[in-house]
Parts: structure tokens; C-alpha cells; sequence
């Protein structure tokens, strides 16, 4: 297992969250990647995999 895993969280413009937002997902669910969504280059929101413990239920 690689443990230089990435922790900053990726930075990502609306727009191309927009356009490409099956591949941020993918990013997201699949390779644990946390993502700051932007607008106009201020952070709007985070978008990151939910945590084992912290389910809904």
C-alpha cells in the first residue's frame, strides 16, 4: 500500500466540476480524493468520500 497518499485536497473550478462531474465523482468514491470546488477562485465547497463512521442510518 502507498502511504504517500495525497492529503491536500484537490482545487476545482465550478465550471469543470460541472463538465466533468462523473470523473470527479469517480475520483471521489473510487481513489478517496477530497475536492474544494471554486468560484472565482474562492472556495465555495468541499467535496469529499463520507467516513466509515460517519453513516447515516
Amino acid at each position: 500500500m502507498d502511504t504517500t497518499e495525497q492529503t491536500e485536497p484537490r482545487h476545482v473550478g465550478a465550471s469543470e466540476l460541472r463538465a466533468e462531474l462523473s470523473s470527479f465523482l469517480g475520483a471521489v468514491e473510487y481513489a478517496g480524493q477530497s475536492l474544494v470546488v471554486t468560484r472565482h477562485g474562492k472556495p465555495v465547497a468541499l467535496l469529499m468520500p463520507p467516513t466509515d463512521d460517519g453513516q447515516e442510518g
